[in-house]
């Protein structure tokens, strides 16, 4: 039996964003780890990609887009808002609150 070659697409590679000051880009994430007990936790990291420091780390047992949200306005007001925010396409940064809150 002959098998078909599929067409790739082809992408040109952006090349990444020369970061030059701290605040030009944070990044957000949901990480996840358990206790000795099982418990579960998720903690909020907020990491500003120029200089690699986390500016909040906020634990929870299951925080959600609203908690988020709350741990960027804090951050924001004590240090200010950077240029750009960065974050994966988890279930708390595609929700309604989370977008809402964005524009």
């Amino acid at each position: 039996m002959r098998r078909l070659e599929h067409k790739r697409l082809q992408r040109l590679a952006q090349p990444p964003a020369m970061l030059a000051a701290p605040k030009q880009n944070w990044r957000i994430d949901f990480v996840m780890d358990s206790l000795a007990t099982g418990r579960r936790l998720r903690v909020l990291r907020i990491l500003d990609s120029c200089t690699r420091e986390r500016p909040a780390i906020e634990a929870d047992g299951c925080p959600g887009s609203q908690r988020g949200t709350r741990g960027l306005h804090r951050m924001i007001a004590e240090g200010g808002k950077p240029a750009s925010l960065g974050c994966d396409n988890g279930p708390e940064f595609t929700s309604r609150h989370f977008l809402g809150w964005c524009e």
